[in-house]
């Protein structure tokens, strides 16, 4: 599926996980850009995020919902660059049990700008 937005705008991913407990997972959101490698923007275990890279700061933020067990990734002010395919991945640091992230399907990412390739992956 394909979110498609225009420029300036804001696009809001969710991600769900089932398994552990939420309260003490760590959320991570990776960006992978067609050709490149996956990089992680920023992780979440509390309320606030902790970035990679500043510059990452005035474009990306996420939100940790403990009550409906979903991280959600905020890009805002959209632009080309972010023409990419956005993942989640959970570490629970507490928890010797397995537990999964689901990227919702009707959020899952590959374009977010107007005008972009249409490759989905």
């Amino acid at each position: 599926m394909t979110l498609t937005r225009s420029n300036t705008k804001t696009a809001r991913i969710k991600c769900k996980l089932s398994g552990t407990d939420f309260g003490s997972a760590y959320i991570h959101w990776y960006q992978q850009k067609e050709g490149q490698a996956l990089n992680r923007i920023l992780s979440i275990a509390g309320a606030t995020p902790v970035y990679d890279q500043d510059s990452n700061k005035p474009f990306f933020t996420a939100e940790k919902d403990t009550d409906a067990k979903e991280s959600i990734l905020i890009v805002r002010n959209l632009d080309t660059s972010h023409s990419a395919t956005y993942y989640c991945a959970c570490w629970d640091s507490h928890s010797d049990t397995e537990y999964i992230c689901i990227l919702h399907k009707n959020h899952s990412q590959r374009n977010l700008i107007k005008g972009a390739p249409e490759n989905i992956l």
